[in-house]
């Protein structure tokens, strides 16, 4: 194998390459992969927004239930919530910048819990996901590319955000970002945005889906902040953040063990298409670990990381 690093190519051989390039490396990934033969299985497309609110309304329910994961399934359609930042410090909201993977830069949205921020005037800032399986579009390329042209098109592929009550009626917000930002309640994450239409970022199936889901989902955590709130109450003091995705890329054919088959490659992480998350890499690096260990061999695995390009 050829490796590139800072230093140069070098020239390297193994009996075991172990591909744990995260997200950086998605799309060589995929190309290494295929490049090899390797069958390679189009992912199922989750599109969604990000909600951003005072803290108090996650305080309790992200106390009671840290990284709060609920799924819905309405009308067939699947509806959940993802990377859920509440507790007494809330979160931020973090921005993940594919640059030109997808062709144009495009950027997405994450979340990040956090518990060191000191509050100001305003109250700090809390988080969650809330996505849906893509609706209408054809098949998972068809969606992500139909998706994605939309995003450049309303926003030119940096997020945007639009209240809670807007985007539930699909209307503009009718104000810019300096006027929409001060009505909030609380200290937004994130102070470069621009006001938009997130909602047209959905087709009708996906926009119904992600409003009756919120009103659900938001409805019972409102039952654990200990005021006599309702959905309805707080429509004014929410932003919808947008837009956030899920799975991009392409999910190579692996074994329980993480292994290609018939090649000395195992695919770990977030560029095996699996799962996303720390804790879902980090069991695919033991499962294929094991593997190698169990493996009789002179050389020891190579990793490569995201800074071997």
């Amino acid at each position: 194998m050829t490796v590139r690093t800072a230093r140069g190519e070098r020239q390297l051989t193994c009996d075991h390459l172990v591909l744990a390039t995260g997200r950086r490396g998605v799309t060589s990934t995929t190309a290494l992969l295929q490049g090899l033969g390797v069958p390679t299985e189009l992912p199922d497309i989750s599109v969604g927004v990000r909600l951003e609110m005072a803290v108090e309304l996650l305080e309790a329910i992200g106390e009671e239930h840290p990284d709060l994961k609920v799924s819905q399934l309405d009308h067939a359609q699947k509806i959940k919530s993802f990377c859920f930042c509440g507790g007494p410090n809330g979160g931020r909201i973090k921005l993940t910048n594919y640059q030109d993977a997808f062709g144009d830069p495009v950027i997405t949205l994450d979340g990040h819990e956090t518990t060191e921020r000191v509050r100001g005037i305003r109250a700090l800032a809390s988080n969650f996901g809330l996505l849906c399986q893509v609706q209408g579009r054809g098949n998972a390329l068809e969606a992500r590319d139909s998706f994605i042209a939309t995003y450049r098109e309303l926003a030119g592929g940096r997020p945007f955000t639009q209240s809670l009550r807007a985007f539930m009626d699909r209307t503009s917000d009718g104000a810019g970002w300096p006027q929409l930002e001060a009505r909030m309640p609380f200290q937004p994450s994130v102070l470069d945005l621009t006001v938009g239409r997130v909602d047209k970022l959905f087709t009708d199936a996906e926009h119904a889906g992600l409003a009756a889901g919120f009103r659900r989902f938001m409805g019972s955590i409102l039952t654990h902040t200990g005021r006599a709130l309702t959905v309805e109450d707080i429509l004014d003091d929410v932003l919808v953040v947008g837009p956030e995705m899920e799975f991009l890329w392409n999910r190579p054919a692996i074994d329980a063990d993480c292994k290609v088959p018939g090649l000395p490659v195992y695919v770990v992480g977030d560029s095996a298409g699996i799962a996303q998350g720390i804790v879902q890499a980090a069991m695919m690096g033991i499962a294929a670990g094991r593997a190698i260990a169990t493996t009789a061999g002179p050389a020891l695995p190579v990793l490569a990381d995201a800074s071997r390009r």
